[in-house]
């Protein structure tokens, strides 16, 4: 995600708007990956479903918002 955010401005000679999407991407993919990763290492219990399943929403969401944010330099 770092390099596609350095990259692709440069790219097609434009500039990312706003930095916000950027810090929220970025928090929303953290997010989900420690949650995925406490859910898988919980397997046993069954708070592990919840978690992971939380995790992949945010993992998604994050994944969304760096879509969006790259498709606007686009």
């Amino acid at each position: 995600m770092g390099f596609a955010y350095h990259v692709v401005p440069r790219f097609f000679i434009s500039s990312i708007r706003y930095s916000l999407p950027q810090k929220l991407s970025l928090w929303f993919v953290v997010a989900g990956l420690v949650l995925r990763f406490s859910g898988q290492s919980m397997y046993k219990t069954s708070l592990a479903d919840p978690l992971i399943a939380a995790g992949g929403i945010l993992l998604f969401v994050g994944l969304l918002v760096f879509g969006w944010t790259l498709l606007e330099v686009v």
